[in-house]
């Protein structure tokens, strides 16, 4: 229907077009294929194939059906409906005035559209189609939907179909809409529209074959009471019943900044599902805070809530039980400076890094401290072994080094001063988090060096050809030489030729493309951080570096070995799966 009085435009005279035959109309970009039927029905529509341009003009008419002869799709000339395929085209009115055909052009009301778009792009999404999820991204785009907006639709679709609550999704939501004028900078609507597209598909990966989840009602609740009962209903891993409440809260009215509070506090009880619980709060309020309605907040949050009550509690598994232990009966202060804690967390035991972390909780704020373990972090991503990738008997990969590092950044935007408790557990967490990955470490000497960034000579004119064959030969090696003087000294080159390499030569799966772009934000941003820090100043291009190495090395996304090793050994021999950590 059109948004305003019919535009009737003149197409050709109706002797042009005879019975049976078809005749396109071309204004500017548009292009209308009319139809006039063996009885002599008129009908148009788009003459491009909303699949991928293939004029319908050129297509078989089978009553009032078209079948586009490059692909198969099928349209009902009547309405522009989809019959076999994805995506509906646009139908015009048409009549004939005094023996020449007109059409009319009015625009379509963009409120109207946007909904369409809307509900094509969940089509898309519920099918993982890439083709049709970018098309209808520009689409929206084109009818008004900002980015943000778009964003969030990737968010909704996690929240309402992941069946355990939230996903990666809203990380990569949150750091791909920020990077998206940088991407557009450098590569015009093309690097825009795939900062949008890359967490819808990470959205629509993760869940395909679930259709939207059974949300449980909103549950009135006490303000007096909600906290504790909230934490009680999490810590009894009662999913339905944390999001009942959170969604009761939302329908109350209550405001952002309480519901961050009380899910801060949650996160900060345990180490939440390997670090995402506390990974995704910081960037999940981000986005609700730059603009969503009561609706968003109550599927999100809601999601979020179970996300938490259902997550793994990793500091509870028998290898990590000694965090528990160090939380709840503080080890001896041992002396020591934050270069001690950094080799505490990388090389030394857990007495030593529990007496320092003790020691430093009384003496130091608590930033400086996560300087050092972001540090720490660092040196272990710097150090991974890349023989582990090609295992298949260890279980462990890059994926669980690189956590250490944006585990430890989040925990900053996590610090409440206002309980000193939960701020405790979370320096620990993260602290056991980089300690534990020591066990990734690659044999002393095939290390690469920890040069200080003082001592590394700046680069007048960088050249990134000779980066980009190394990250494109996987030369892990000559990626860390070349990219020290950049981390160290100009950044902004490395991180742009990084990027780059996500967007374009990047992971094939979703959630390995998700890791990279998140740790090599992370490693951004904790760059400027350490340069800027009275500490590690000198350490300021670990992240970097470190990140750089990760983005060159030859992940193994897909190893049908590594899971047919673990299927025989725990089919046949009851044997879980070896790990290093």
């Amino acid at each position: 229907m059109s948004a305003t009085a019919p535009s009737w435009v003149p197409a050709f005279a109706l002797a042009d077009l005879p019975r049976g035959a078809s005749k396109v109309f071309a204004r500017g970009a548009q292009r209308v294929a009319v139809f006039r039927l063996d009885d002599g029905a008129l009908f148009a529509i788009d003459d491009r194939c909303p699949h991928e341009g293939y004029p319908l003009a050129k297509g078989f008419v089978n009553g009032c059906v078209v079948t586009c002869r490059w692909h198969a799709f099928r349209y009902d000339l009547r309405s522009g409906q989809c019959l076999v395929g994805d995506e509906h085209a646009r139908a015009y009115p048409v009549r004939v005035h005094e023996d020449v055909i007109e059409l009319d052009l009015a625009e379509p009301d963009p409120t109207v559209e946007r909904a369409r778009h809307r509900l094509s792009l969940e089509r898309a999404l519920a099918r993982r189609r890439g083709g049709q999820i970018a098309r209808d991204v520009v689409r929206l785009l084109d009818c008004g939907a900002s980015h943000h907006e778009l964003a969030m639709m990737a968010v909704r679709w996690d929240a309402r179909r992941a069946p355990d609550g939230l996903t990666h999704t809203s990380a990569l939501a949150h750091d791909l809409l920020a990077l998206s004028p940088r991407l557009r900078e450098r590569h015009g609507p093309d690097g825009e529209v795939a900062a949008l597209v890359i967490p819808l598909d990470l959205a629509a990966e993760g869940t395909v074959g679930y259709g939207d989840r059974r949300r449980p009602a909103p549950e009135p609740w006490d303000p007096a009471t909600l906290p504790a009962e909230l934490r009680r209903r999490v810590e009894a891993e009662d999913g339905d019943g944390a999001e009942a409440l959170v969604r009761g809260a939302v329908e109350a009215g209550v405001s952002l900044a309480t519901l961050r509070g009380w899910l801060r506090a949650l996160v900060s009880e345990h180490l939440l599902d390997f670090g995402h619980g506390q990974i995704y709060l910081p960037k999940l309020f981000a986005l609700l805070e730059a603009g969503a309605s009561r609706d968003d907040v109550d599927l999100v949050l809601g999601a979020f809530a179970r996300s938490i009550a259902l997550a793994v509690r990793d500091e509870l598994l028998p290898e990590w039980s000694w965090v528990v232990r160090a939380i709840e009966e503080p080890a001896s202060p041992i002396e020591g400076d934050l270069a001690a804690l950094v080799a505490a967390s990388s090389d030394g035991s857990r007495k030593d890094l529990c007496g320092l972390i003790e020691h430093h909780l009384a003496h130091t704020p608590i930033d400086r401290i996560l300087d050092a373990l972001v540090v720490g972090a660092s040196v272990h991503l710097l150090r991974y072994d890349l023989q582990v990738e090609h295992d298949p008997t260890i279980q462990d990969g890059w994926l669980d080094v690189t956590h250490a590092l944006t585990h430890a950044s989040a925990v900053r935007d996590l610090i409440d001063p206002a309980d000193p408790a939960g701020n405790r557990r979370l320096v620990y967490f993260a602290a056991a988090f980089v300690h534990t990955r020591a066990g990734l470490d690659a044999p002393a000497d095939l290390r690469p060096s920890l040069t200080a960034a003082d001592a590394i000579a700046p680069v007048s004119e960088p050249e990134l050809e000779p980066l980009q064959r190394a990250l494109d030969h996987r030369d892990c090696e000559a990626m860390v030489a070349l990219a020290a003087p950049l981390a160290a000294h100009d950044p902004e080159p490395l991180v742009a030729l990084l990027e780059d390499h996500c967007l374009l030569r990047g992971a094939t799966r979703p959630v390995f493309g998700a890791h990279q772009w998140k740790t090599l934000v992370v490693a951004t941003l904790e760059r400027e951080r350490l340069a800027a820090s009275t500490d590690f100043t000198a350490l300021r291009h670990l992240p970097l570096v470190a990140t750089a190495r990760f983005l060159a090395s030859d992940m193994m996304q897909r190893d049908p070995m590594r899971q047919a090793h673990e299927a025989i050994r725990f089919v046949r021999d009851a044997r879980v799966p070896r790990r290093r950590t």
